[in-house]
C-alpha cells in the first residue's frame, strides 16, 4: 500500500511553512488566534528562493514585492516545497551536530 503523499502546512498570516501539526499548533499557540489560519500545500507546489538571501516567496507577487523592498533580492529560482523541506532538514540536522558539540565540551577542559 503506497503511503499518503506527504502534506505540509502553511501559516495563512505569515506564510511561514510547517512539516508537522505539532510546530503549527506551537506557531498558534505563540502567536494566538490571528495566527491559527493554516492550508494544506503539497510539496511539489511551486516556490521562488532567492539566491542572494534565500528567502522564499510563494507567489510571483511575492518575488516582484521582495525585489521592491529588499535591494539584494535579485535573482530568484524556482523550487519545490521539497526543496524547502530538505534545507530545513540539513539546518536542523547542522544545529544538532553544534549542540552535541557543546554538550560535549567540558568547562573544564577549557
Amino acid at each position: 500500500m503506497a503511503a499518503a503523499p506527504q502534506m505540509i502546512l502553511k501559516c495563512g498570516k505569515t506564510g511561514r511553512l510547517f512539516f508537522t501539526a505539532e510546530e503549527a499548533q506551537e506557531h498558534a499557540e505563540a502567536f494566538g488566534a490571528a495566527y491559527a489560519n493554516f492550508d494544506e500545500v503539497a510539496l511539489d507546489t511551486k516556490v521562488w528562493v532567492c539566491v542572494e538571501t534565500g528567502r522564499p516567496a510563494y507567489t510571483e507577487a511575492e518575488v516582484a514585492r521582495l525585489k521592491a523592498r529588499d535591494p539584494d533580492s535579485k535573482t530568484f529560482e524556482e523550487k519545490t516545497v521539497a526543496y524547502l523541506m530538505e534545507m530545513q532538514k540539513q539546518k536542523e540536522a547542522i544545529a544538532e551536530r553544534k549542540e552535541r558539540f557543546f554538550s560535549s565540551v567540558s568547562e573544564k577542559h577549557l
